[in-house]
């Protein structure tokens, strides 16, 4: 090394390749000129490793660093482990054990306890589902983060809990289901589903009402002064 290896815009670098190559027995795919080539059925990376786009990755694309990374050729997945981190120009994602990319559906999988955080605010989750889009340039960055499992965020002013979240990348804002708690110095909010604006730094808690069972009610402990800066609304079916 170190070895670049390259797939249409999308590179992968480390300081060693290992190339694996399917049974001799299996078809032979042809290529153009007609001449048999040996297809490839995985490939590691060791060391160092770094993946990313060519299309924006200096203009702060999407990219993702770690000490060992898998590509498996059939199913277009490339696993990222050792200390993996994923990030874009705003936005990193670090703390899990792997990074699952694939390829086909433009998303990524975190394992492992991982952090989603942008400026001061943070959001953790068991599994973080992260799908990416394209700017009218072709850079590829963050789009969503879907979050399972023991959601938490915290910022400055507040922290809130739910068994799952959604946040989205553009406009900032997560949505919180099941088990809603929003903790604030002044008081406590629960109720079933929240949403966080984390750039202007409000929430508001609503109550879900299911058809499976019966709405449950929104309980709060606020003083004076958090109740000017936190709304309870009810949610409309």
């Amino acid at each position: 090394g170190p070895v670049v290896s390259t797939k249409g815009t999308s590179v992968l670098k480390s300081e060693k390749l290992v190339v694996y190559f399917k049974d001799k027995s299996s078809p032979k795919t042809e290529k153009s000129d007609d001449s048999p080539k040996q297809d490839i059925e995985k490939i590691e990376a060791i060391g160092s490793v770094h993946f990313f786009d060519t299309k924006g990755a200096a203009q702060g694309g999407v990219e993702a660093r770690g000490h060992y990374a898998l590509y498996q050729e059939n199913e277009g997945k490339l696993i990222l482990e050792g200390r993996p981190i994923l990030k874009d120009s705003q936005t990193v994602i670090s703390g899990g054990t792997q990074v699952i990319f694939y390829e086909k559906a433009q998303m990524a999988k975190t394992v492992g306890r991982s952090t989603v955080k942008r400026d001061d605010k943070l959001m953790q989750a068991d599994v973080f589902n992260v799908y990416f889009t394209k700017d009218g340039a072709g850079k590829l960055t963050f789009d969503r983060v879907e979050a399972h499992g023991n959601v938490l965020i915290s910022t400055p002013t507040e922290i809130a809990k739910a068994k799952r979240g959604v946040y989205a990348n553009i406009t900032q804002v997560a949505e919180l289901f099941d088990d809603v708690i929003i903790t604030r110095v002044e008081g406590q909010l629960r109720g079933n589903y929240g949403r966080y604006d984390m750039a202007s730094g409000q929430s508001q808690l609503f109550q879900e009402k299911s058809s499976h069972e019966h709405a449950k009610q929104i309980q709060a402990i606020l003083s004076p002064k958090a109740l000017k800066r936190t709304k309870v609304k009810k949610k409309t079916t």
